[in-house]
């Protein structure tokens, strides 16, 4: 598969990417990484879709940012501080890959949220890093973007990285 582009309506976003989520993981061990809501509410629609979201390994990177700093991580999950902390998100991302065994994907939701957090200008570096090391450790990545942001100047240099991109 290698890195896939989603660009996603944002009136059926989490609809749709409930549905790209079960089609990509297909065959694979899932990481997670999720940047607007907290995992608990993404495994809650996971679970009403027929989907095991215990073999799903998620990435917080919002939970801590809104309920605080005091909660605990469950086996399948790790916490970042934010949507901001971009250094920790890709060494969550690399730890995750190297620790779950199998066929693995990264599905990274979303570029468009951490446009909001962060400078494009760093969301581009960090992604040009991210990817590139995916790919040389060997691990698929799914990247969504909201349809609105195609046409800024870092989701086009994103793009650039991408095996194939689709809406």
């Amino acid at each position: 598969m290698g890195i896939t582009i989603y660009a996603v309506n944002s009136s059926s976003y989490f609809k749709r990417v409930i549905e790209i989520f079960k089609h990509e993981s297909i065959g694979t061990v899932p990481i997670y990484i999720t940047l607007n809501k907290p995992h608990t509410e993404i495994e809650k629609v996971l679970r009403e879709h027929g989907f095991h979201p215990e073999r799903v390994f998620f990435i917080d990177c919002i939970s801590k940012h809104v309920i605080g700093h005091n909660i605990v991580a469950p086996a399948n999950c790790m916490y970042v501080d934010g949507p901001s902390s971009i250094t920790a998100i890709g060494i969550a991302a690399t730890q995750a890959a190297k620790a779950v065994n199998g066929k693995k994907l990264i599905f990274i939701d979303s570029i468009s949220t951490m446009l909001m957090y962060n400078d494009s200008a760093v969301v581009g570096s960090f992604c040009n890093f991210l990817l590139a090391r995916l790919r040389a450790m060997g691990v698929d990545a799914v990247v969504l973007v909201l349809e609105s942001d195609l046409q800024k100047d870092v989701v086009k240099r994103i793009e650039s990285l991408a095996d194939e991109v689709k809406k």
